[in-house]
């Protein structure tokens, strides 16, 4: 019976100590983005024009709410990056994205330093200020273009390591896949005074890999 008591209260003492120490990690980093661009073809075009999304970097910031030892809640965000657009070879536009996602994570620790995790979760994509550069409106022999591109709602994957350097401080490598896809339509003015609206639809798909420091309260 004490043996059991003895169990009981050092269980306790463990749930204590989780709850207290390992609820809230924040993680402040480096992110690459790289597109998986597939494209339909711009409407309304003289020749077929498919369009895609450029490479970059961001400042990446996560938390994480540790629901159990095993099992936490995470929410990915970052400072919203400014997204350049491709077509034909050349730069035609950009908008900023914010796409925060939040991800179910099951944490499996290898050691008292290392710890892997994977998880999978929704993001959502809102494109804010697109602009339309003069090269596309020149291209179809306009006099100004705006563009207008739908938000959306993706699934999104995450696996990665944690490197514990001690009980708060941590390094974070991981990879994520985010389902991103921009449906835009893109109105060029004439001189005439006369428009025309073209309309294309691409499938971002990031590939992400983010370098973190983080900090456990």
């Amino acid at each position: 019976m004490k043996y059991i008591t003895t169990i009981a209260a050092l269980s306790l003492l463990s749930s204590a100590a989780f709850a207290a120490d390992t609820k809230h990690t924040l993680k402040l980093g480096y992110a690459y983005a790289m597109y998986n661009n597939s494209s339909s073809l711009l409407t309304n075009a003289p020749v077929p024009i498919t369009g895609g999304a450029k490479d970059h970097g961001v400042i990446a910031m996560n938390y994480d709410y540790a629901l159990t030892p095993n099992w936490s809640i995470n929410l990915a965000g970052g400072l919203p990056p400014t997204v350049k657009l491709e077509a034909l070879g050349e730069e035609v536009g950009e908008s900023k994205a914010l796409y925060p996602a939040v991800m179910g994570i099951y944490n499996y620790s290898l050691n008292n330093s290392t710890t892997l995790y994977a998880g999978a979760g929704v993001v959502y994509t809102k494109f804010v200020d697109p602009e339309v550069y003069d090269n596309y409106t020149e291209d179809f022999m306009g006099e100004s273009s705006s563009a207008d591109i739908e938000d959306d709602i993706g699934l999104t994957l995450k696996a990665g390591v944690t490197l514990h350097l001690n009980d708060r401080w941590l390094i974070d490598v991981n990879y994520a896949r985010y389902g991103i896809t921009a449906d835009a339509a893109i109105t060029t003015t004439h001189a005439d005074g006369s428009s025309i609206t073209r309309e294309i639809s691409v499938d971002v798909n990031p590939d992400i890999v983010t370098l973190s420091v983080g900090y456990k309260f």
